[in-house]
């Protein structure tokens, strides 16, 4: 990869926010768009707080373009998969893995990020301000379509939040105690397979979280911006989202 033009800037039109870090899941990380994001995130300037651990799953022979941002710029982070091997991959291993791994996180916050589909911006440095100003201990990333048929907490809880309006695991932040507490309760129905999407750990998270007033989703894209049903275009280092 080429080291682009050192900048990596986020503005969601639909929001009016600038988010800090971009999760391309499902279809919205191919293409010649995601390549040139990919190209001009190495090298960028970006300082992750010391208080701030990485966790991440870079598995098998994928590209995985955080990882090289991660490794260019030296920012530690632990891959929850070393030393596993996976014959078939299924999502809902994420929430062993978690378990497992957050055990070695020493830092008061945890941010947890999938591998394939995610990029840090720019302004990453400013993720715990902002994420206080939540008031809650764990954080996750809202998406348009949701994969994992998530359960929502409350019926009025999406009212008026706009498109971004359903919980998506592939990225998120929290309190390093409560987020192992957390993936603690949502072990004891890994192995429940009599749900829809089984394969997936965005149901399990979905059927504990409404349980959880600690836990709050990015409906407005503070801090993570997803792309899958949105409109976007990325130029000279800025991606803009619209509808």
């Amino acid at each position: 990869m080429e080291i682009g033009i050192n900048i990596m800037k986020i503005v969601n039109n639909i929001t009016n926010t600038e988010p800090l870090i971009l999760h391309a899941y499902g279809a919205s990380h191919v293409g010649n768009e995601w390549a040139e994001m990919c190209d001009n995130t190495i090298g960028l300037e970006i300082k992750v707080p010391d208080e701030v651990t990485i966790i991440s799953f870079f598995f098998g022979d994928k590209n995985f373009p955080l990882k090289e941002q991660l490794s260019v710029l030296s920012i530690p982070f632990i891959d929850a998969t070393e030393n596993n091997y996976f014959f078939i991959w299924q999502d809902r291993v994420k929430i062993k893995l978690i378990s497992e791994a957050i055990k070695k996180v020493k830092t008061k916050y945890v941010l947890v990020l999938d591998g394939t589909d995610v990029l840090l911006g720019n302004s990453v440095d400013k993720i715990i301000e902002k994420f206080i100003l939540f008031d809650c201990k764990l954080l996750y990333n809202a998406c348009v379509i949701s994969h994992a048929l998530s359960f929502d907490r409350a019926s009025d809880e999406t009212k008026g939040v706009g498109i971004f309006n359903k919980l998506n695991t592939g990225a998120f932040i929290g309190e390093t105690c409560f987020v192992e507490e957390f993936y603690k309760d949502v072990m004891t129905i890994y192995d429940n397979v009599d749900m829809p999407a089984p394969h997936t750990d965005g149901i399990r998270v979905g059927l504990k979280y409404k349980n959880y007033s600690e836990i709050k989703v990015d409906y407005n894209c503070e801090i993570f911006q997803t792309l899958l049903g949105v409109k976007s275009t990325f130029k000279e280092g800025i991606l803009t989202i619209s509808k």
